[in-house]
């Protein structure tokens, strides 16, 4: 399956043995939005804009239209149709269809993630080309997702792994997510609070993202209740 210039499409051919766990489109955009309503500001770097605030959202912010597979009385529409207004998601140009479609099942990539997290940090700009000037992935090639990526390398949100690898069409884990979105809300180099207390019963007070995933829930705790 090819994947449509500028679009959000993940690879298809990418599998897990944990479906339920994996991060749709669909709750992506609850998180964005509940990440949204910080009142601190998403930074991507020192030299980058700071995107505006934004309100909390409504059921009356979604009256449908944006998607055809996202009527109305979709759970989280109006987050998906926030996401689309601020040009976070683009959705695919799916065949047969007047509208584009949001594929909110969907599980979402690495590189996707990418994209969506600079377009929410920076509105209104175009996805840049890629540098070479910042830090390139050795399975990272040039064009399509490859400008978002290595500004997410370069604004200390996407570190890649040891081997020197990025993994775009990986399925992004919820762990990750979790490290994304608090690194994309912080400034370069911050670190989270030391993970003390168990929260989750998988998650260890010892493990690797224990406190982005703390962070992460204390957020969504404050911000959704």
């Amino acid at each position: 399956m090819f994947t449509p210039v500028g679009s959000d499409r993940p690879s298809s051919n990418v599998r897990t043995r944990h479906a339920r766990s994996r991060p749709t489109l669909i709750r992506l955009a609850a998180l964005v939005v509940a990440i949204a309503m910080l009142a601190q500001p998403p930074v991507a770097s020192a030299t980058d804009a700071t995107p505006v605030a934004h309100r909390p959202l409504a059921a009356s912010d979604c009256a449908g239209g944006e998607f055809w597979d996202v009527p109305a009385d979709t759970q989280f529409c109006a987050e998906i149709t926030w996401l689309a207004s601020t040009g976070v998601t683009r959705g695919y140009p799916d065949a047969g269809q007047d509208l584009p479609g949001f594929h909110p099942r969907a599980v979402l990539t690495r590189q996707a993630m990418a994209a969506f997290l600079r377009r929410f940090a920076l509105s209104g700009t175009d996805d840049p080309r890629c540098t070479g000037r910042i830090r390139l992935f050795t399975d990272v090639r040039a064009g399509g997702f490859c400008g978002p990526i290595e500004w997410s390398a370069g604004a200390g949100i996407a570190e890649g792994r040891a081997n020197g690898t990025f993994g775009p069409v990986a399925v992004v884990t919820r762990q990750s997510m979790a490290a994304f979105l608090f690194r994309l809300t912080h400034r370069n180099g911050t670190e989270p609070a030391p993970c003390i207390a168990q929260r989750f019963w998988d998650v260890p007070a010892g493990s690797a993202f224990c406190g982005e995933i703390a962070w992460l829930a204390e957020t969504l705790s404050v911000n959704l209740a």
